[in-house]
């Protein structure tokens, strides 16, 4: 019987990121900011439990401050009028906390494709005696039609009131949940019926696959690198970044070969961007096949860079920790750097 293993935790830093991200100094305040964290998800996800409307909370910790990310289908609902919604959770949050709050609210354009939000809706409804079977036809359809390329579906328990127990299950186009680089949503949700007891519901949606940008041919020639960068030499985003010196090729193993070094070094405690993307395909033949028959396969993809280019952003850290962040993560790279202010460029 194969082992069940959440779809998101697998994908963690590779296409998923944290939805808590900090860092602790002392190891005694990891349970304490663990604790606030979950207080605060439970406060937000409490206030709103009438209807499916949060879709996801992060929660970032950086400066003496507590920055709280709502994601919402419904933004006008958690503002309130006049803004007096995000007034109330903050000062409830800050009580948690005690320390300053900023809350962000980030609109979900497309609530179809919100696994939690199809979950807890589907639910909404097995509360209601709705059929279940309607009821996950009708969320599945609404997915596909949203621009899904899969939706799975699970539910379990006393469906209809049964006096047995089991487990139905829909599914519509492909879900690959072993492919690490397959862009897919899970949530699981609960039911509470007076008589029938707890009704599980599980909502897997895939959304197609993390590629780099489409070509033309899969297989491109080597070409030049020449010149200097005329576009995305300066910095637009952070207040710090890492400029190239020379052209060159990166690889996507060394682009984050070396935002792992920044990572460590600043202990999650600003933001970083990586302004390049490995799009173009290097291909190899295997051992000791003969030349000619044409070009080999796509091995790796790489990034071309040209002297100018802004490999890497960083904003909320002092210079001196950017500068030693920039620092170790030019060791990774094959090109000269240097490290440039905004104000410089």
């Amino acid at each position: 019987m194969g082992q069940k293993v959440n779809p998101i935790s697998m994908r963690l830093q590779v296409t998923k990121n944290w939805r808590s991200r900090w860092f602790v100094a002392n190891k005694k305040d990891f349970a304490k900011w663990l604790n606030e964290d979950v207080q605060i998800r439970t406060l937000i996800e409490k206030k709103f439990a009438a209807r499916p409307t949060i879709n996801l909370i992060e929660i970032e910790r950086r400066g003496g401050q507590v920055e709280v990310t709502i994601h919402t289908a419904k933004a006008g609902v958690v503002i309130g009028r006049g803004g007096a919604g995000v007034n109330e959770i903050r000062d409830e949050i800050v009580k948690i906390v005690k320390l300053p709050v900023r809350i962000n609210i980030e609109e979900v354009k497309r609530p179809d494709l919100a696994a939690k939000l199809v979950a807890e809706n589907i639910a909404h409804q097995l509360e209601r005696r709705i059929n279940f079977r309607r009821a996950i036809k009708m969320a599945a359809q609404n997915t596909m039609n949203a621009g899904a390329k899969g939706i799975r579906i699970e539910v379990a328990g006393r469906l209809n009131g049964a006096d047995m127990s089991r487990r139905e299950k829909l599914i519509q186009g492909s879900v690959p949940l072993h492919t690490i680089r397959a862009d897919i949503d899970y949530h699981g949700a609960r039911a509470k019926q007076p008589k029938a007891g707890v009704i599980g519901v599980k909502v897997w949606i895939y959304k197609g696959m993390l590629l780099p940008k489409k070509t033309k041919f899969r297989k491109v020639r080597k070409g030049k690198n020449k010149g200097v960068a005329t576009s995305g030499n300066y910095v637009a985003f952070g207040d710090y970044g890492l400029q190239s010196m020379s052209n060159e090729r990166i690889t996507s193993r060394q682009i984050e070969s070396a935002r792992q070094a920044m990572t460590r070094y600043i202990k999650r405690g600003g933001k970083i961007w990586i302004r390049i993307f490995p799009h173009t395909p290097v291909t190899r033949k295997p051992q000791d096949v003969k030349m000619g028959s044409g070009k080999g396969n796509p091995e790796f993809f790489v990034a071309k860079v040209k002297a100018g280019t802004v490999l890497f952003e960083m904003k909320g850290v002092s210079e001196e920790l950017a500068r030693e962040a920039m620092r170790l993560a030019a060791h990774k790279l094959p090109v000269k750097t240097r490290f440039i202010r905004r104000e410089d460029a």
